[in-house]
């Protein structure tokens, strides 16, 4: 299902510089990051909280929501990235901050 996004503009959003991502499945993450698209940045540094996941969930299952949708955006927008492992194994992987050039 394709959602029809509002523009950033309708909701007083111009210029951004980080992105807290907690949409948890796949459609609201890529919808969250193609609304990005949208806003006015150079580089943004972006929150994922569910990037990895517990011991008693299914790695491959978490891994298909917000990752997935992640990685489907760089490929879809060409844009480059830097994970910040140090911030990402703070948290046993559940988060990860990324910096995003457009």
């Amino acid at each position: 299902m394709t959602w029809d996004l509002k523009d950033p503009i309708d909701y007083g959003i111009s210029d951004i510089i980080a992105v807290n991502m907690d949409l948890d499945l796949y459609e609201g993450t890529l919808d969250g990051l193609r609304f990005i698209n949208n806003c006015v940045w150079g580089e943004l540094l972006l929150r994922f909280d569910d990037w990895g996941c517990y011991p008693h969930q299914i790695a491959t299952e978490v891994d298909a929501h917000e990752k997935a949708a992640f990685f489907d955006w760089i490929e879809e927008t060409k844009y480059s990235y830097v994970i910040n492992e140090k911030l990402t194994n703070q948290s046993n992987g559940l988060q990860s901050i990324i910096v995003i050039k457009k």
